[in-house]
């Protein structure tokens, strides 16, 4: 017979709220960071009225003869380097927001499987490390990095 409220016993030094903790704090902090970026871009957009500027400029992007640096993004380090030369591109700010935005589950994903392990749960560890595995694996296949 179970009595109200109880609870399974858990195995000592285990913290069941731990993985639970730390995700949710990645998934929040980078979901707000993202957000924040993709905001921040566009008001900048919206500001400098670069909105008019491009309106101008589809047909030399669809023949690639476009000179600005977003013109086309292909990889991380080419947003970087944008950002970090000349004025701010608020494209490369909102891109950047997009791109920590579709980061965030991997980052929480590879956060839980430490947690996992520290908490004894082997289970869900090699779960996670499973999933993660085959995201890195699906970046890679595309073309991810450069």
């Amino acid at each position: 017979m179970a009595v109200s409220g109880s609870r399974l016993p858990t195995p000592p030094g285990s913290d069941t709220g731990l993985v639970e903790r730390v995700v949710g704090r990645v998934l929040f902090w980078g979901g707000m960071t993202s957000i924040v970026l993709l905001i921040v871009g566009l008001v900048l957009y919206a500001s400098t009225g670069s909105y008019k500027a491009h309106a101008q400029e589809i047909e030399q992007l669809r023949h690639n003869r476009m000179e600005r640096p977003s013109a086309v993004v292909v990889s991380l380090g080419e947003v970087v380097r944008g950002l970090t030369r000349g004025p701010i591109d608020p494209v490369l700010v909102m891109t950047l927001g997009g791109l920590i935005l579709l980061a965030v589950p991997v980052v929480g994903v590879a956060v839980a499987v430490p947690c996992f392990v520290k908490v004894g749960d082997r289970r869900y560890a090699v779960i996670a490390a499973i999933v993660l595995g085959l995201l890195a694996v699906g970046f890679f296949m595309v073309g991810g990095v450069g």
